[in-house]
């Protein structure tokens, strides 16, 4: 993409953007992809398959493109260059295009010696505030970002929310080597707009070692950033819906390099996700006019043929006793927990074995989430009693919850929890959960539990908070806060 194949990375000569910077330099392209009936499709199946033809057809013979100075219309999409918007105002032809497209892409021009990222920076800014007003309703919308260091997050957290009620739902983050805004990024993602990231050595050779794991503590230098933020990339696709590695070799790394998946430990799922089959992140884009980031993340090719299925459209529930567990699922369990990286996994056996009650939940022959009631340790019943003064002797403590990435936010959390403390009949819950853990938190709430106190935890270094549902709180603990 941009930036990439100013250097000769033929890897990515037939993606749109290529052909759309190729052209607007006036260079001639063979077997271009164009417009009329070659429209891209708007439903995952329709592309999957829109995708297999041409590819068993090979390519066009020749461009059927529409444009003029700074846009082009390419397969149905209206792509602008962003540094030459001004020029496209008062265009007949260009309203036409817009009006007619299935989506309307923003470009950064591409970065060489006299156009640096700073540039491509201060260009979007000053472009974003033009265009908002001008533009048509009901088209999806996506813009490319350069993300280097002189860019300015603030200005685009303000300016973001208007551009989405305007139909953004794409955002290209081309990393230039100014790091990734992932607070700014956890926010688009909730607005429904669907983060795609790329760039040269997005991972760096530190990421394909096995020892030490890479994970998101080893930022203390620049190595380290890197790693960091690459297995930040790979470990939250709900934030960082897709990616594109572009290699010192040409080609294009789609699948995420084993050694930061943080659950690469437990059975993989079968198949793959649907986005890493599409070559162009911006075939995405019309599907994004009917579906949102949620529904579209779900989809995955099945293993060894073309068929599409929706993850946590078939998840079984099972709630057993330890002695009650089939053979291989309890080692699945403590790999799941351990892969969660939340707690200390040498009690974790031991804890699991004596438990009151597992809960977990399957899909297609794997654990995709799991959790538990499990009879605390002596010592932990005492500490707690010390700091806080509630004796929790008799009590399940719910924990070890463990959710996969790619089964996020479908819920599978609060229905454990909620199938384990309807199971617990005979034995009152209750459950710590850190003051920062806001995502857990949120999962008692929507399940009738509540906080009955805090403390400070010297083994951790942070607040924690004592959580049990409503109808087991005795009347005078609700004040303990």
């Amino acid at each position: 993409m941009n930036g990439y194949t100013a250097n000769g990375q033929k890897a990515s000569g037939d993606r749109l953007e290529s052909l759309f910077w190729q052209m607007m330099a006036g260079n001639p392209v063979s077997g271009a992809r164009g417009a009329g009936d070659d429209r891209i499709p708007q439903t995952p199946k329709a592309l999957l398959s829109w995708l297999n033809t041409r590819q068993d057809a090979g390519p066009k013979p020749e461009p059927i493109v529409k444009g003029t100075a700074g846009f082009m219309v390419l397969n149905g999409l209206c792509l602008i260059s962003l540094k030459g918007y001004r020029s496209l105002s008062g265009s007949l032809a260009f309203k036409a295009a817009l009006k007619k497209a299935r989506g309307i892409v923003f470009l950064v021009s591409p970065v060489t010696d006299s156009y640096q990222p700073s540039d491509a920076c201060d260009t979007f800014i000053n472009a974003l505030t033009t265009w908002i007003p001008d533009l048509p309703e009901g088209k999806p919308i996506a813009l490319q970002i350069p993300v280097a260091a002189e860019a300015d997050p603030e200005a685009l957290t303000h300016m973001l929310p208007r551009w989405h009620e305007k139909g953004l739902r794409l955002l290209l983050w081309q990393d230039e080597g100014g790091g990734l805004p992932r607070q700014l990024m956890w926010q688009t993602a909730k607005m429904g707009i669907w983060n795609h990231v790329y760039g040269k050595t997005l991972f760096p050779e530190e990421c394909f070692s096995e020892a030490p794991a890479a994970t998101e503590a080893t930022e203390a230098n620049e190595s380290g950033a890197a790693v960091g933020q690459a297995a930040w990339i790979v470990n939250n696709p709900n934030i960082v819906h897709s990616f594109e590695d572009f290699t010192d070799d040409g080609s294009i790394r789609r699948d995420p390099p084993d050694p930061l998946l943080s659950y690469r430990r437990v059975t993989p799922l079968p198949g793959e996700p649907f986005v890493r089959r599409i070559p162009d992140p911006l075939l995405i884009l019309p599907l994004l006019a009917t579906m949102t980031p949620k529904e579209l993340i779900r989809y995955w090719v099945a293993p060894d043929t073309s068929d599409l299925r929706v993850l946590g459209s078939q998840i079984n529930f099972h709630f057993k006793r330890p002695s009650e567990l089939p053979p291989g699922v309890m080692e699945e369990i403590i790999a799941m927990v351990d892969a969660g990286g939340s707690v200390d996994i040498t009690h974790v056996r031991a804890n699991l074995e004596r438990a009151y009650l597992i809960g977990y939940a399957t899909e297609d022959g794997c654990i995709v989430g799991n959790s538990s009631l499990k009879r605390p340790r002596r010592e932990f019943v005492e500490r707690i009693r010390n700091v806080t003064g509630l004796d929790f002797t008799r009590f399940v403590e719910r924990g070890y919850t463990s959710v996969r990435p790619e089964y996020r936010a479908m819920g599978i959390g609060a229905k454990l929890l909620e199938g384990l403390t309807a199971r617990a009949v005979d034995v009152k819950v209750f459950s710590i959960i850190s003051e920062d853990n806001l995502a857990t938190q949120k999962i008692a709430l929507r399940n009738n539990t509540r906080k009955i106190a805090t403390y400070f935890s010297d083994k951790v270094g942070k607040e924690m908070g004592v959580w049990m549902p409503d109808h087991m709180i005795e009347a005078d603990w609700t004040n303990l806060t």
